[in-house]
């Protein structure tokens, strides 16, 4: 069981440091209390602050340091705290994120029990000063926040926003970034569990975990409740992976329907959205075992009118032709292989929707407050629609007119935007004008920078003039000061990083930017970890600065040895080929015992499920990917291979969770 230590609740501290510095934990000595007992105090007596404890096993001469923060919606502020006052110049590693806990650790189980996914675990050298210099940090750092007023670290953004956050950090690559923002949306209330659960599994259907989207609790009564189109899609894709790939591969129709009943989830017997291939294979597959073919005929139709029914498995397709040619009656259909239906889209919904029927009509009704954008947003009416690409002219013209506070109501369909852009489509003028609004100081918080980057590299990729280029440039040099910082240091290299891969038609603009991203990181080295230094010397000699990274060490900070004796096998997949490229050689360069693969397949093919097979590290950038990909990924990769996702979509967010899964044990 899972418990809280909400503020101030003195029983649930003295019961977690009972057990914490009990077995496993041989700082209980005597020894140790003129050390640890400061910390204990600050546990007790200070429950607006993280709770800080040192770990030593004697046996083994290591020792860590635990920084838990007490709810979800700390953890970020808890991460910056540690940056801030420990970083890199005193710990080795677990400082970027929480840690991933090993639950067969009797110390690791019991913070696992009391601070799910809220805690860092820190490390050092062996060296006893080095050792003694992190404890101090953290003390400092529990001394200096006590000082601080009282005040809550929960966003005061509406929850509206929030949720567009989150569709935007999906959307934008931001697989950290996206479960943030669930956990201040868990934390902070306000939301219903049902419409929780929705955010849930669509993340868990652009990450591909398959297998966690349908273990979760809450699905059947998700399901009963009649979801979303996209929550459907997302819960079919998933029992396309999981449950119906391997007997569709081996051509066994008849395993596939008894795989459907045996799962007895409530799939929707009919969906009028247009989804994917993967949800359509899932949608036959049923109607063919209920014996409906008027709708596996819709079904094969409107797959033949998109062009997708090369990426349906053939069994499937042929089967539909061959009931419909034979016009085989239900009747005559196995009991066992029917399936239970589920209820119709309301028709009322259906009519809503009708009164938006394109991208122009979306803006223009979500610009107004006008009740029929929301439900188009919610069932994800767009991706019938043909991508913003197509009248991008006209749809800039409309958005350069809005008010501030319309565009603060457009802001939040910038995830549908993105995703009808994706790689494929560019729609450079009604990107610039994203863009616009963001640089206003709107739109320039953490919480959106993956958005911005996004919006930026697409506008980049449609090769603007050289005034258009120069004008972009001086507007986020304009505004770096309210964005750039150590904090921000991955997302910042990313830009960075774009103007290395982005063509250049001025070459002035550029080196002012440049500048104005990597100056302010440069003078505060000492807090940058030896990754994150590492490729901002390379991007400093690529775009000719002289600045200072101090002494080149291990460039990764990962020793060669540790890496090149495991034979590992690097998977990366992004649908950025130029990014894939770029990662894939530096870490070629900096770790020569290893072999990296890249994949920026759409769907699952035979190569990419290879791929995945094949490798002991797989390092995913989930920007505009389907769960048909990374899906494949998950299912195939070997249980033993760490899985590491990119919390953005640049070189530099690729490279980082790259290194974190080469580091992993």
């Amino acid at each position: 069981m899972k418990r809280e230590i909400p503020d101030g609740d003195g029983p649930q501290v003295e019961a977690f440091l009972t057990r914490f510095f009990g077995e496993g934990n041989d700082c209980s000595n005597e020894q140790w209390a003129p050390h640890i007992d400061p910390f204990k105090e600050y546990a007790r007596t200070q429950p607006a602050l993280p709770i800080v404890l040192p770990r030593y096993q004697e046996i083994l001469d290591d020792f860590t340091m635990y920084v838990m923060a007490r709810t979800r919606a700390e953890v970020s502020r808890t991460g910056t705290l540690i940056t801030a006052f420990a970083g890199p110049s005193y710990c080795t590693y677990g400082q970027s994120a929480p840690a991933a806990l090993d639950l067969n650790d009797p110390i690791d189980a019991v913070v696992h029990e009391y601070f799910p996914g809220r805690a860092f675990v820190l490390q050092t050298t062996r060296n006893r000063d080095q050792r003694k210099l992190l404890r101090g940090a953290l003390f400092q750092m529990l001394e200096t926040a006590s000082m601080q007023p009282r005040r809550t670290w929960r966003p005061s953004k509406p929850i509206g926003r929030l949720i567009a956050e989150f569709e935007a950090e999906l959307a934008s690559g931001g697989e950290a970034g996206s479960l943030r923002v669930l956990e201040e949306l868990q934390d902070r209330g306000g939301i219903t569990p049902t419409n929780l659960a929705h955010l849930r599994i669509k993340r868990l259907d652009r990450l591909g975990l398959s297998d966690q989207l349908l273990a979760s609790e809450d699905l059947p009564d998700v399901l009963l409740q009649r979801p979303p189109a996209p929550v459907y899609e997302a819960v079919l894709n998933a029992v396309q992976s999981a449950e119906l790939e391997h007997p569709l591969s081996h051509g066994d129709l008849d395993a596939a329907f008894e795989a459907l009943r045996t799962l007895g989830l409530a799939l929707p017997a009919h969906l009028d959205s247009a989804v994917g291939p993967q949800a359509l294979t899932v949608l036959l597959v049923s109607a063919l075992g209920r014996g409906d073919l008027d709708y596996a005929a819709t079904l094969i139709h409107g797959a033949e009118v998109r062009g997708l029914t090369s990426q349906i498995p053939s069994v499937v397709v042929e089967a539909v032709r061959i009931r419909l040619r034979e016009q085989t009656a239900p009747a005559q259909l196995s009991p066992s292989t029917k399936l239970k239906p589920s209820a119709n889209p309301s028709p009322v919904e259906a009519k809503m929707a009708a009164k938006v029927e394109g991208w122009l009509d979306l803006f223009k009704a979500v610009a107004e407050g006008d009740q029929a954008a929301q439900e188009v947003i919610a069932e994800a009416v767009w991706v019938a629609w043909p991508s913003v690409s197509h009248l991008d002219d006209e749809l800039a013209g409309y958005l350069s007119t809005l008010s501030d506070s319309q565009w603060k109501e457009c802001w939040k369909i910038t995830a549908p935007f993105l995703e009808s852009s994706g790689y494929d489509h560019v729609a450079p003028q009604a990107t610039r004008e994203f863009i616009n609004f963001a640089l206003t100081g709107e739109r320039l918080s953490a919480g959106d920078l993956n958005s911005l980057y996004a919006l930026t590299e697409s506008y980049l990729r449609a090769a603007p003039s050289a005034a258009e280029y120069r004008d972009l440039l001086d507007e986020l040099r304009e505004t770096s000061d309210l964005w750039v910082s150590v904090e921000n240091a991955k997302i910042v290299l990313d830009f960075a990083d774009r103007l290395v891969i982005a063509a250049c038609p001025d070459p002035n603009s550029r080196m002012n930017l440049a500048l104005a991203l990597l100056r302010p990181l440069s003078s505060r080295v000492s807090r940058l970890d030896p990754q994150v230094q590492s490729f901002a010397r390379q991007l400093s000699e690529e775009l000719e600065l002289q600045l200072s990274w101090g002494a080149e060490g291990n460039k990764a900070g990962i020793s060669e040895d540790y890496i090149s004796g495991k034979g590992e096998v690097v998977l990366l997949y992004s649908l950025d080929t130029n990014v894939l490229t770029r990662v894939a050689s530096i870490l070629r360069r900096d770790f020569t015992g290893i072999k990296v693969h890249i994949s920026s397949d759409k769907v699952s093919t035979s190569s990419l499920k290879e791929k995945a097979q094949n490798a002991t590290r797989i390092v995913i950038a989930t920007r505009c990917a389907k769960h048909a990909a990374t899906g494949a990924i998950t299912s195939k990769a070997s249980p033993k291979a760490a899985i590491t996702y990119a919390d953005g979509s640049g070189s530099a967010s690729l490279l980082r969770a790259a290194y974190e899964a080469l580091s992993s044990q």
